[in-house]
């Protein structure tokens, strides 16, 4: 009798001590753990920037391959990218300007971008900045090739762990585009961007630093109607794919975090449709997005986790402007996160170019 009690007593307390273990490792979360906290924002800032080069991009090819002008008409500068901020494009040709070949046309976009998380126990706010300049030639009456370079800025400040996250990346991405005829055409690109990330969490008594490597690619297949002599559309279907590689570190408190690989693939349809008004017009565009690659939902502690919506509505409103002379612009905003609970991203942007 007195060893069955002793080993009842010897097994309550193995119980109680995995139980109080179990319920202390339930409870870990984004405030007390940098890694679960890094992975809860660049899930949405890698994503939102790969998305938003992609569509730059989109638009930079869409506006190069552009036929030219018709006679005695205006050739609608359809702004038809998927994301948040557009390059500056045009579709506008231009003339030839002493040794430059003809087709030959350079680009610059600045664009900012608020984010907003309000996911209990991850709640974050802050801004994405991006710079991006390209140029692109017509290699045949149909075909473009160009390069685009860019800049990001991230800084955001994650109240979930009173800390910082920022990041600065420099990224390269060549693309193509194909004029199938006068109403089809495909394009595609392929994207490398170099991140450097630096964070800080419980007032800045702990800091780390971590690279990353981000790979992105997308493809689409986009369209050009006018459907009266001043209203046009253009619908457009593509998919996007990104997969960013994030180095291991030892914060500044000693703790060890492993390296991490984010995911994202991604589909989206819809259109834009714009009222041709002369050397300005206006436009709005609707894409609904599924994420058909996704990270699952991060652990923010209490029984928490963060949203994990797979669909998603994209909604943008703007100006295209011909400036005569080659020259063309744009300027819009974008409410990027439709129909996703707890996150808001909310974008403006402009864009110039140049065509010969």
């Amino acid at each position: 009798m007195v060893k069955f009690t002793k080993f009842l007593s010897v097994l309550t307390s193995a119980v109680f001590v995995f139980a109080f273990a179990q319920n202390a490792s339930a409870q870990s979360s984004a405030a007390d753990s940098q890694e679960i906290a890094n992975n809860l924002v660049t899930q949405q800032s890698a994503g939102a920037a790969s998305a938003q080069v992609a569509g730059l991009v989109g638009t930079a090819v869409s506006a190069a391959i552009a036929p030219p002008p018709p006679p005695g008409g205006i050739a609608p500068t359809v702004s038809d990218a998927g994301t948040s901020t557009q390059f500056f494009n045009s579709r506008q040709l231009g003339v030839a300007a002493g040794s430059v070949p003809k087709g030959l046309g350079v680009w610059v976009q600045a664009g900012y971008t608020s984010m907003d998380g309000d996911d209990t126990g991850g709640e974050f706010d802050g801004d994405v900045i991006n710079f991006l300049a390209g140029v692109d030639y017509k290699v045949r009456p149909n075909t473009v090739v160009g390069v685009a370079i860019g800049y990001e800025d991230l800084d955001i400040d994650t109240s979930f762990n009173n800390g910082t996250f920022e990041g600065q990346g420099y990224g390269v991405t060549p693309y193509i585009g194909v004029s199938l005829n006068d109403r089809w055409s495909i394009q595609a690109l392929i994207g490398y961007t170099a991140v450097e990330y630096d964070t800080t969490s419980n007032f800045g008594a702990v800091t780390s630093s971590f690279d990353a490597d981000r790979l992105y690619g997308s493809a689409t297949v986009a369209g050009s109607f006018k459907v009266t002599k001043k209203v046009h559309l253009a619908p457009k279907a593509s998919v996007l794919y990104l997969t960013e590689d994030q180095d291991g570190f030892t914060d500044s408190a000693g703790t060890v975090a492993a390296g991490t690989t984010i995911d994202l693939g991604r589909v989206s349809a819809g259109g834009t449709i714009s009222y041709l008004a002369g050397k300005v017009t206006p436009f709005i565009r609707l894409l609904g997005e599924y994420d058909f690659v996704k990270e699952d939902a991060v652990a923010l502690g209490n029984g928490n986790f963060s949203s994990d919506d797979k669909f998603g509505l994209n909604a943008t409103v703007g100006l295209n402007l011909d400036m005569g002379n080659g020259w063309s612009g744009n300027v819009e905003g974008t409410a990027a996160t439709l129909l996703r609970e707890n996150l808001d991203v909310y974008s403006v942007s402009g864009r110039l170019r140049y065509q010969w």
